[in-house]
């Protein structure tokens, strides 16, 4: 009786592993949570609010930027400056390997200035978070008369 006992404890044990396994399996990241991502970084890029842009960074963007995020009370002021009233839109959105994806997004800062700027996104912790930001040139669409 006690070998029935232990031996149904033991399957249910692993039969909830199993589940949690199952259950925690996440499907990849679509353009949605890119967006979702990206809409909470520019919004806390406008706010100044460092440490949550921070928060959104991983691997060597966080590094490189973590010292000015921190210790930079100025970096705030020139952050809300700069992307007062920004606007963006994701432009495309692709997978790199599975838990790295390649994002554009065109982004306003003004009525005469845009910028299209690369993420590279990473799950992390289960989580999507900036990886990389890289500026890619925009050609000049006016004409000169």
């Amino acid at each position: 009786m006690k070998r029935v006992i232990v031996w149904i404890l033991a399957m249910s044990i692993w039969a909830c592993g199993l589940h949690t396994q199952i259950c925690s399996a996440q499907a990849p990241p679509d353009v949605s949570q890119a967006e979702q991502l990206l809409t909470e970084y520019f919004q806390q890029l406008e706010q100044g609010n460092t440490a949550r842009v921070l928060a959104l960074l991983t691997g060597p963007m966080r590094t490189r930027r973590e010292v000015v995020l921190r210790n930079n009370p100025q970096y705030a002021d020139m952050l809300r400056e700069r992307y007062q009233n920004a606007s963006f839109e994701v432009t495309s959105f692709e997978p790199l390997y599975t838990s790295m994806f390649l994002a554009e997004a065109r982004v306003y800062l003004g009525s005469d200035e845009n910028m299209v700027l690369r993420f590279t996104l990473s799950l992390d912790g289960g989580m999507l978070r900036i990886y990389s930001e890289e500026e890619i040139p925009v050609k000049d669409t006016k004409e000169s008369h």
